[in-house]
């Protein structure tokens, strides 16, 4: 589910499991603007499909002076931001995907909404045209992202392993761990997979560095002077 802020373009990304956790993630973003901004949405525009079309939502945007707005049936065009924006984080996520496998470092299939949520959060630094170039971090928070942090997906990493987690006799034991890059929290906490664990855990981003990816020997380019033509005149090098 993917929901879009109209005036910033600032975007969520949530996964249901089920069909029928499709009302709890708009009353958690529901929950999230209001926290930030002390309202509630005016107007909130969805299709027609039960999802969203239900007593249950219509009570809580009833509640909270919600207007909902739902679209023709059988018309994406009269949703069109979503659906770009949805055609957008999947080609940034397939490109993501195949430049890993291009480097022989392939992720596992499971981490496809490891990649979806970090194609989103990147798409969320980036210039907008609808915002003046503007980037939609920029119009909502009012101040421009830091993108020093920003890695591409999969990057390897090397995760600093707690002292409380050293077992006994430990001393000559490596004290850090093989990761990758799933995501970002903000830019202090990123979401690394450690492979040996087959799971992803949130670190600091002070406690991990990454590995400088190689992206092979640079070619050299040889560039010839050009031959003259027939209707060049050629230049008189005898004495005089």
């Amino acid at each position: 589910m993917t929901i879009i802020d109209d005036t910033s373009q600032y975007a969520h990304v949530y996964f249901l499991k089920q069909k029928s956790d499709a009302c709890k993630h708009p009353k958690e973003y529901s929950k999230l603007v209001h926290n930030k901004t002390g309202c509630y949405s005016r107007i909130v525009r969805s299709d027609r499909t039960d999802e969203y079309v239900n007593t249950e939502w219509n009570n809580y945007c009833s509640s909270k002076g919600i207007e909902h707005q739902i679209t023709p049936a059988y018309s994406p065009q009269s949703n069109t931001v979503v659906e770009r924006f949805n055609l957008t984080i999947t080609n940034m996520s397939r490109s993501a995907l195949l430049f890993t496998c291009t480097q022989n470092n392939a992720p596992p299939k499971f981490l496809w909404t490891e990649v979806f949520n970090w194609a989103v959060y990147l798409r969320n630094q980036l210039p907008h045209s609808t915002l003046q170039r503007k980037t939609p971090y920029e119009v909502l928070y009012n101040k421009r992202p830091s993108i020093g942090h920003l890695r591409p997906f999969y990057t390897k990493y090397y995760v600093t392993i707690p002292e409380a987690l050293w077992g006994p006799g430990s001393k000559l034991e490596q004290y850090v761990s093989e990761g990758h890059l799933t995501g970002f929290i903000g830019k202090l906490l990123v979401r690394v997979y450690i492979p040996s664990k087959k799971r992803v855990d949130v670190f600091r981003i002070r406690n991990v560095g990454f590995v400088p990816a190689d992206y092979g020997s640079s070619t050299s380019i040889e560039i010839d002077t050009p031959a003259s033509t027939s209707n060049s005149t050629p230049v008189d090098q005898s004495p005089d």
